[in-house]
């Protein structure tokens, strides 16, 4: 990504993410400025975004990725399983 760009627009009804898509890509990619990625207003509806790769991105110490205007699919993740763990208290 170029390192002057802040915005990304997503201008496609459907983008997915997968493994397959960063090859030839040094990963993880270091994000050390503040980006969002932002599903087009001129679409009839939010974006899908489908996130089936993991470990591509890391933020550095201040950084903010920011989703808007989209609607996250799938993602992967590295989280243990929650079954059984009581919900946290407020």
């Amino acid at each position: 990504m170029d390192d002057v760009v802040d915005t990304v627009q997503v201008e496609s009804p459907l983008v997915a993410l997968t493994e397959a898509a960063f090859q030839g890509v040094r990963v993880p990619i270091l994000l050390n400025r503040t980006v969002t990625i932002a599903g087009s207003p001129m679409l009839p509806e939010r974006p899908s975004l489908f996130l089936f790769a993991k470990h591509k991105v890391e933020l550095q110490p201040g950084v903010t990725l920011s989703l808007s205007n989209l609607v996250i699919q799938y993602t992967v993740s590295d989280m243990p399983s929650r079954v059984g763990a009581s919900a946290p208290r407020l």
